[in-house]
């Protein structure tokens, strides 16, 4: 499939939808691309600006089922499908609905299910945190020392080593060709009515080589060798670019969400880059924190950067890299221990009672958050402890003492956030010069106060915190670029 620009001459401001698919709800965002005559602009910050967003809606989705023991995180696609269903109908009050043109997604990296050709599950999503895959995982690690290569396939998180894992486990499944889907790839088979292309960046996980812009013989070996014992065929995805136009919706998709029959569907990206998109980083040593469940960060880098022993890899997007990882710590944490409405609540109290207080480094003890054993980056340890500095608090606690456990939480992601970018600029990164942060996280004033502590560059607000309108500007660059 061609990953040329699609022909905007002659278009008049196309509408464009986003759709972020995360672990606990679906957003859309309906946004005018700006540029596409005389106006059309070339710098990616510029014309970021330039895009208008019409219309925005999101609806819940039900949280994936958790084993700690196991490691076991899982969701039903039927869930996504559902949620698909439910956004596209509060989506489509908005008066120019039928002005749509193009549909681009963004979804949770590493989140993987078997289908069908046609898109029809065969399995329940095996989700981004998912843990079980340990042997699975020390396979393919042996395979990358013994070959000497680089890969983003890393860990029991790694998009290869649940595919493994899945294989193995669906003894029942029929004796059939498989087809390896993302969550991504799920939501564009329901638009266009079959699988098709996935992106490079969520192939990354998988295996794909973005330097070679190939998939290497030794992941092609792993699966065949797999699928053999189970008696299945598996293919490996076509890869493309972020963006590229990968078909018209389905006759019967278009009818059903009433959208009009000549809308394209592009190729998306993983959450986090969605999220970087949206931010407005556009140059060397500018980089962007998500702040999450996990937390993920990313750098843009002129040379891409993989380092198995701190679970670092690059996504390629454009002409340049985004170099980074992401770690199983992050909001999750927060939440496992707090409602939110609680956390909003700690934080006004505490800044009620230190209003000129400097948010320094507040405690001495070490503090690294994990919900279970396990870490991708950026230290890369299945059996990683994680260790919190005080005990949980107990029903009866006072607010003082409530305060005190969320702050060394906060204190502790800030901690790793700070790891991340350190070990980023050891292996050779640009130096980070500024930073934008996005993300449920970016709303803590405690937490972003802390992080200014531990990271002292410039921190700029993000042009946008959407990873749903970030994802959009995959498509603007058709007209912008």
């Amino acid at each position: 499939m061609k990953s040329s620009k699609y022909d905007a001459s002659g278009c008049d401001s196309p509408l464009i939808l986003g759709l972020d698919i995360g672990t606990s709800g679906m957003r859309g965002v309906i946004v005018r691309a700006k540029g596409c005559d005389e106006s059309a602009r070339d710098d990616y910050a510029e014309s970021l600006e330039d895009s208008e967003v019409v219309y925005s809606a999101s609806v819940p989705m039900p949280t994936p089922c958790k084993e700690f023991a196991s490691g076991r995180s899982v969701q039903s696609s039927l869930v996504w499908e559902k949620a698909l269903i439910d956004l596209l109908s509060e989506l489509s009050v908005c008066e120019s609905w039928s002005q749509i043109g193009h549909i681009v997604a963004d979804a949770t990296s590493s989140t993987v299910l078997l289908c069908d050709r046609n898109g029809y599950a065969l399995t329940d999503a095996l989700m981004y945190d998912d843990q079980q895959a340990k042997s699975q995982a020390q396979l393919i690690s042996k395979k990358i020392k013994q070959l000497g290569v680089e890969s983003g396939a890393l860990g029991a998180n790694s998009t290869l080593a649940k595919v493994l894992f899945m294989l193995e486990s669906e003894s029942a499944r029929p004796a059939e060709t498989v087809h390896i889907c993302h969550q991504v790839d799920f939501i564009n088979a329901i638009l266009l009515g079959h699988l098709t292309s996935t992106d490079e960046n969520n192939a990354l996980k998988l295996g794909y080589d973005s330097q070679l812009q190939q998939w290497p013989e030794w992941v092609r070996a792993v699966l065949a060798d797999a699928s053999e014992k189970q008696g299945v065929q598996i293919d490996l995805p076509e890869v493309v670019k972020p963006g590229t136009v990968l078909g018209t919706i389905a006759k019967k998709a278009a009818k059903q969400f009433k959208l009009p029959e000549t809308v394209l569907v592009h190729a998306g990206t993983t959450d986090s880059v969605a999220g970087f998109l949206a931010s407005g980083a556009s140059e060397l040593g500018e980089a962007v924190t998500s702040l999450g469940s996990t937390i993920a960060i990313k750098m843009i880098s002129d040379k891409p950067i993989f380092n198995t022993e701190y679970g670092i890899y690059s996504h390629k997007l454009g002409d340049h890299w985004l170099v980074g990882g992401a770690s199983n710590s992050g909001g999750a944490v927060l939440l496992n221990y707090f409602p939110l409405d609680e956390i909003k609540q700690m934080v006004r109290w505490w800044f009620d009672r230190h209003p000129e207080k400097e948010c320094g480094h507040l405690y001495s003890t070490d503090c690294y958050p994990l919900l279970s054993p396990g870490e991708r980056f950026p230290i890369a340890d299945a059996d990683f402890q994680g260790q919190l500095p005080l005990p949980a608090p107990e029903k009866g606690s006072t607010v003082e003492q409530k305060v005190e456990f969320l702050l060394s939480l906060l204190q502790g992601l800030s901690y790793v956030e700070e790891l991340g970018y350190n070990r980023l600029q050891t292996l050779g990164a640009s130096r980070l010069k500024a930073l934008f942060c996005v993300g449920g996280g970016s709303h803590n004033a405690l937490w972003q106060c802390l992080r200014r502590s531990y990271l002292p560059v410039t921190h700029r607000s993000p042009q946008s915190l959407d990873a749903a309108y970030g994802v959009t500007r995959l498509v603007s660059e058709f007209y912008t670029g």
